[in-house]
């Protein structure tokens, strides 16, 4: 959910300052969508741009067009491979592995996990 400021980042230029011009005074709740905002915070035929503008920018924007990139900046793996690996020794910890085939490791309550091959050779490095 996002107030229609926010979903505004999301548009380009001119459309954005457009937006952000046209709307209606007190719309400060949140919407769950870019098209939600545009439909409920503008009176489309009393703008400059027009009814039929702003129909052209809801249906580009109900069909995903102003949606952000999916990846828009680098992904630090580092923290993400932190947080992995503190929750996955707080999952594991006090269980006793029942049996290992391969990179298949099973546990006394039923888990089973694989571990990746290269990760295999690194804990091997690292027990000899």
């Amino acid at each position: 959910m996002k107030t229609p400021q926010q979903w505004a980042e999301h548009l380009p230029e001119p459309i954005k300052t457009e937006f952000l011009e046209n709307i209606k005074y007190g719309c400060d709740e949140q919407f769950k969508s870019l098209s939600n905002a545009l439909d409920m915070c503008i009176f489309w035929a009393q703008t400059p741009q027009g009814h039929s503008y702003w129909h052209k920018v809801y249906n580009r924007a109900k069909d995903g067009e102003f949606q952000p990139a999916l990846i828009s900046e680098p992904i630090d793996k580092s923290k993400e491979t932190e947080v992995f690996t503190k929750e996955a020794e707080n999952l594991l910890t006090g269980l006793t592995i029942v049996s290992a085939i391969g990179n298949h490791i099973t546990f006394d309550n039923g888990l089973m996990i694989t571990i990746p091959n290269d990760t295999i050779r690194e804990l091997n490095e690292v027990a000899s």
